[in-house]
């Protein structure tokens, strides 16, 4: 199985999960992202999602995925254009997309160092139910933290001066939190 660690995508910390391909994905969901995606699934989620976020200025810059049969991918451009693609997976490799979209706001979105902002985040409801949020996190950000209103930390998967998180269920986000290289609280952004 050959395997990509999508550049600016993971965090720079070493995680000890294995690499995610079908199986890891379509398993049991984790508040840890994994790291590193095999390289087909990769591109056959790229496939799935280009339809969805038809903007062509816009690239792949991280991609969350930890088990529960789903993976947000979350794309940037210039202008601070973003967007992000969640679809599922399921044992057998097929791909659905669930959700998608593209937005642009303006320079004054861009954190400072020591800082973490909220971008874009969405929800379902029923059966199935998921959210997730994406953002920005300053040069000096190691780890970015996810509370949920029912008192659930999620770790976002960090790269390239983006985080992003996906949950199982219908707890909203309560605040986020950014960690320092040395595992310091250095920002607390209510949400």
């Amino acid at each position: 199985m050959a395997a990509l660690l999508l550049t600016a995508c993971g965090s720079t910390e070493e995680s000890t999960l294995p690499v995610a391909g079908v199986t890891e994905i379509a398993g049991p969901y984790q508040t840890e992202p994994y790291r590193a995606f095999d390289q087909a699934l990769v591109q056959k989620l790229e496939d799935e999602c280009a339809a969805s976020v038809a903007d062509g200025r816009l690239e792949l810059v991280l991609a969350d995925g930890r088990g529960g049969g789903r993976v947000l991918l979350v794309y940037g451009g210039p202008d601070n254009t973003s967007g992000e693609c969640v679809a599922s997976i399921d044992a057998n490799g097929a791909v659905l997309v669930e959700g998608s979209g593209t937005a642009s706001s303006s320079g004054a979105d861009l954190p400072g160092a020591l800082e973490v902002r909220p971008r874009s985040g969405g929800s379902s409801s029923g059966p199935g139910a998921y959210g997730y949020l994406s953002g920005v996190a300053g040069s000096d950000i190691g780890r970015v933290v996810i509370e949920l209103a029912d008192g659930t930390a999620i770790t976002a998967s960090t790269g390239g001066g983006n985080f992003a998180a996906w949950w199982p269920g219908e707890a909203q986000p309560k605040r986020v939190l950014g960690y320092d290289a040395g595992g310091n609280e250095v920002a607390n952004e209510p949400y």
